[in-house]
């Protein structure tokens, strides 16, 4: 397996992409006059570690060297499109009932914000490999 981080750097590279992530919608929650209840807080502790472990399985089967040869040219843009394609994929499964009454435009627009979404999580990720990189951790092992 040629060009795969290890697995601390790929672990704080999930958590890092997840609290980057869930900062703002945390942030108003529990910044807000909500009444914030014990489940609240339990939810708010457990939905970080789940979206890193959910990006950890999106995006590190992709970090190989096969993968960049495989994306050729587009190699640069692999997570944008990884993401993309995963979140987009996401809801063409979860919702492809509803998809499928609405109208060609509906559609068209819905998908396109799924995979602007998705593409947004992979600038996030590379981000935070950017990030660790920079404090000194070695992404290739």
């Amino acid at each position: 397996m040629m060009g795969y981080p290890p697995p601390a750097f790929v672990l704080l590279q999930g958590l890092i992409t997840a609290l980057l992530l869930l900062a703002w919608p945390l942030g108003m929650a529990f910044g807000g006059r909500l009444r914030i209840r014990v489940l609240d807080v339990l939810l708010a502790l457990l939905t970080p570690p789940t979206l890193a472990l959910v990006t950890i399985i999106v995006f590190l089967p992709f970090e190989g060297d096969w993968a960049d040869r495989a994306f050729g040219p587009l190699a640069a843009f692999h997570a944008l499109l990884v993401g993309g394609a995963a979140v987009m994929l996401g809801m063409a499964v979860t919702q492809w009932k509803a998809l499928a009454r609405r109208g060609t435009t509906s559609l068209v627009y819905r998908l396109c914000a799924a995979f602007l979404i998705g593409a947004f999580w992979g600038v996030v990720w590379v981000f935070a490999g950017w990030v660790l990189q920079m404090l000194g951790m070695s992404s290739n092992g």
